[in-house]
């Protein structure tokens, strides 16, 4: 049989107090650690604070100074590099005060990184095992433009962790200009839209004179690839890849078309309208399209009766793109020219065509 055991009065009343106790010392523990906690953080924001504006006193002396006195002001911040929490903040104001600078002002403030041995730390940060640590010493090595650490930084572009793969790569890109657009040659990854506008602003800035050859990446396996090299040639102009953008006119995927004849308008290469014309008919409608509207941005007038030809079948999107390549290329006079031979739909929409131009 099962026995009740019965806890009498006293033991209760034992039990019921030693969870009180336990619970307000718990309590208790957890409120010290607590105010630990942020009193720790206020006196080191306090300390912070009180360094930076130390620390951008010095550096307007420094930056200020003649070459004699140079030397003197770099050794009023060696004392700054020896405690982990100082250095920390001295490196977080010079970034912040390089970000603003060009020229003279940032070449010397990159002398002070390198003198301080600054470098080693932010070297010390790209090779720990955690990847957000890393991506901030990629981070500092490339605002400052250290090339002896490209084969590292190299390697990050291959990794699997595809935010410290995109650092890896516009930090390249910052250091080497467009030597560094190398590693688009074993790229495996997908290139994300959002890293190639970033990798785009970047090389903007840089001499085109200085540009690499790009006909192997028009080549290559990985279409994202090919797509951002489209919007560099569309950028700097390059005509003179010009035959290699027609070969793309044939390419098995068709937003890679569609981008090349966007490409193809915007460098005004007349040669892609007979190509493009013979492709036409066994097109996709969405590649039809950019044909139509090509051929407007071209506006050669010899290519008037093939668009004509395109209005015998109604058509919504490609009757309307018609009109207004059309209009392009003839203006408002060659579309009341052909009103009489569009039927009643087509005219409604050459007369929205028309309001448009208004």
């Amino acid at each position: 049989m099962n026995q009740l055991i019965l806890i009498g009065p006293t033991s209760f009343l034992t039990i019921i107090s030693t969870i009180i106790i336990v619970f307000i010392t718990i309590s208790i523990l957890v409120f010290i650690a607590a105010f630990r906690v942020r009193y720790r953080r206020e006196r080191n924001q306090l300390k912070e604070n009180e360094l930076v504006q130390k620390f951008q006193a010095l550096f307007s002396d420094f930056l200020f100074s003649n070459e004699d006195e140079e030397l003197i002001s770099m050794k009023k911040f060696e004392s700054f590099t020896k405690n982990k929490f100082d250095k920390s903040i001295l490196l977080k104001t010079l970034f912040k005060i390089h970000e603003d600078m060009t020229g003279d002002i940032a070449d010397k403030l990159k002398m002070l990184y390198v003198e301080l041995e600054l470098v080693n730390d932010s070297i010390k940060k790209m090779k720990s095992s955690k990847w957000n640590v890393q991506i901030t010493g990629i981070r500092e090595l490339s605002d400052m433009k250290i090339k002896n650490v490209t084969n590292e930084i190299a390697l990050l572009t291959l990794h699997p962790n595809k935010i410290l793969r995109r650092e890896a790569q516009l930090a390249l890109v910052k250091i080497e200009g467009f030597k560094a657009l190398n590693f688009l040659n074993t790229l495996t990854y997908h290139l994300s839209e959002w890293q190639q506008l970033l990798l785009l602003e970047t090389i903007q800035h840089f001499n085109g004179n200085q540009m690499p050859p790009l006909e192997i990446l028009l080549r290559s396996e990985n279409d994202s690839v090919i797509l951002f090299v489209l919007k560099i040639i569309r950028v700097f102009n390059l005509i003179s890849l010009k035959d290699n953008l027609l070969q793309l006119l044939n390419h098995r995927n068709e937003k890679i078309k569609i981008e090349t004849i966007v490409v193809l308008g915007d460098l005004q290469i007349n040669d892609s309208l007979t190509i493009l014309k013979r492709n036409y008919f066994k097109s996709t409608k969405a590649v039809k399209l950019k044909i139509i509207e090509l051929f407007g941005k071209i506006a050669d007038t010899k290519n008037s009766p093939f668009l004509a030809e395109q209005l015998k079948i109604y058509d919504y999107e490609t009757n309307i793109q018609v009109l207004r390549s059309i209009k392009d290329i003839g203006g408002k006079q060659k579309l009341e020219e052909i009103k009489p031979n569009l039927t009643s739909k087509q005219q409604i929409l050459l007369l929205h065509v028309l309001e448009e131009s208004k």
